[in-house]
Formats: structure tokens, sequence, C-alpha cells
């Protein structure tokens, strides 16, 4: 299975982070901070985070994000909101599986390139010595892993390795000494690793709501990846939609499933499949549905026999997926 090492540096990017990262930033270490609760397999932490971050001066706390918010986003993120994201992150704990294997390697030889940098110049010893983590564990554990890093140069895409080793611990297969060389998959942003799973393959597997959301999730990565966009819509699901999605015949494995997932995925990512269209109070269609600060969206599945429609809320750049409904009925829940 494939799996990303979340860098400390990229936990605590939105300190520092260009103005135009910073949302997208935000909604990834959210995604990150999701998938870990619900005990997803993708993500491993880079180990005594918090620890590292300390010393550096970058504990996750409220005035390190305070300073780099951009104005427009100010209502929208708090500095406090984002300092425990980041800290729930860094303190979660996780199975073996989702922690890197420990090794121990002896070089006469080692070379990086490029090298990484940092949040601070101090970070490039122990930046170099995550690379070597990495490394290590993909040709000796067998692993599948990348690193998701910032700041990163948009061209760099991978970071190569090369060793002339002399023991290793536990012992590499044929044993040392001996060169080994590979490169090491580096991201940017959690949304493009996302992109490179299989999403429709996911919802079709789906048989229970964490993995149904999780495949929106991946499809919505990918769609957001095609589009050049930096990252996906933070969302939740209504508490009739899951009852819709099966009510209408499009969840997993039913008749309209691959056409509402794509409808659906479109959404969360925030380009139109279709139109978007308000739903309205009146039929002069002159009020918006609005319901504590919510408003009431929705957008076709299908235009034929049946007419499915898609409803949603948007709330301050959330999305709350309401439900799976008939054109001729277009409630919303």
């Amino acid at each position: 299975m494939m799996q990303i090492v979340v860098s400390c540096d990229f936990l605590i990017s939105p300190a520092f982070c260009a103005h135009h990262l910073f949302e997208s930033r935000i909604n990834d270490l959210i995604t990150i901070k999701r998938e870990m609760e619900v005990g997803g397999r993708r993500v491993v932490i880079e180990a005594e985070t918090l620890v590292k971050l300390a010393n550096l001066q970058y504990y996750p706390c409220a005035p390190i994000f305070k300073k780099n918010i951009p104005p427009e986003l100010a209502e929208f993120f708090s500095p406090k909101d984002i300092a425990k994201v980041v800290h729930n992150i860094a303190s979660m704990t996780v199975d073996q599986e989702c922690s890197l294997p420990e090794s121990v390697a002896y070089w006469d030889t080692k070379i990086i390139n490029p090298n990484l940098i940092g949040c601070c110049h101090e970070r490039s010893e122990g930046i170099s010595q995550l690379v070597e983590e990495v490394f290590l564990a993909n040709y000796i554990h067998e692993k599948a892993l990348s690193i998701l890093h910032h700041p990163l140069e948009e061209d760099i895409k991978s970071i190569d390795f090369f060793g002339e080793l002399t023991h290793s611990i536990p012992e590499t297969q044929p044993p040392a000494p001996l060169t080994v060389q590979n490169f090491v998959p580096v991201f940017s942003s959690y949304t493009d690793f996302l992109s490179k799973f299989d999403a429709s393959e996911a919802y079709g597997k789906a048989t229970t709501q964490l993995q149904i959301i999780d495949a929106f999730t991946l499809g919505a990565a990918s769609i957001a990846k095609q589009h050049g966009k930096n990252g996906v819509f933070f969302y939740t699901c209504g508490d009739s939609f899951f009852d819709s999605l099966n009510e209408h015949q499009c969840a997993p494995g039913q008749r309209f499933a691959n056409t509402a997932f794509d409808v659906i995925c479109h959404v969360v990512a925030g380009v139109e499949k279709y139109a978007h269209k308000p739903m309205y109070s009146d039929l002069d269609k002159k009020e918006q549905i609005v319901k504590d600060g919510k408003c009431a969206w929705r957008t076709h599945i299908t235009k034929g026999n049946p007419a499915l429609r898609l409803m949603y809320w948007i709330e301050e750049g959330k999305i709350i997926i309401a439900n799976v409904g008939n054109k001729n009925a277009l409630e919303i829940f």
C-alpha cells in the first residue's frame, strides 16, 4: 500500500507558506487529521514531531500561525484552531503499520540529491535523516513510502538517494557491503498524493460510510489535480445522505453509482460538472433557502428518467452534502 510520511515542516507550513497556498495547506492538514481519526493507513507522521518543533521554536501554538493568515481568510481560520489541528495530528497514536520501521545504516558514501530545505536552516540534518529513513524503509522493509514536505520547488518530484552501504540493521539481502540506489517520491500537497489512487475502484468496493467518504475524498483530489486546484473543500455528509444514496440507486454497486460518485466528487473538488443552482424557498425563485447560515444548492446527477439531483449546503467555505433526490421533489435535508 502506498503511504506518505508527513514532515515536521509540512505540519507547520501554514506559519510560513505563501499566502496563495495557505488555504490549501490548511485543507490538507484537516484531511490528514480526519483520515487518521477514522483509522486510515495512508499517513505516517515524522517521529517525535512535537519535540523537534519545540527545539526549532515552532511548537504549534496560535501566535506562530496568526502572523501569516491572509486578511481575506482571517474570518474562516482561527490561529488557535490551526494550532489545535497540527497538535492533534502530531499527538495521535498510530499502530506499527503507520510508523516508520526502525533501521540503522552505516555508509562509506551517501549522496542525497537534491537536498531539501525546511522551515529553517537547523532542519537540514533532520530532513536528510528523514530521507534516509524513508529510503531504508522502502529498500529493506519493502514499503512504498513517499514524503510530504514544504517548502518544495515545483520541479522537484523525487529525491535521488545513492549510498555505499557497509552494514545495516536489519541486514539487507544480499548482505552488505553493497551499493544501493533509488529515488524517494516527494509531494508538496496531500491532495496530489491522494490523486494517485483509483477513486472509482475505492467507491465500488466501499461497504461502510467511512469508506464511501474516503472514496469521495480520493475522487475529489484527482479532479482538483486535473483542474489545477491546490486542494479540495472541507466537507461533511448530512444525516440523511447515505439513506438517500441507497433509496435512489446511487450507492456503491447500484444503477447510478458511477454517475452519482462523479458528480459528488466534482462538488467536493469545487469544479462544476453540471450547472449548480440555488434552491429557492418560493415559486418565483427570488429567495434562496438559508438555514442556520447555510445556503442551499443543487446540481444534476441524471437528466433522464429518473431525473436525480444532488442537494448540498454551503457554509463559510464548508460543504455539507445533504441528500440525493428526485427533480419533482427537490427537498433538502
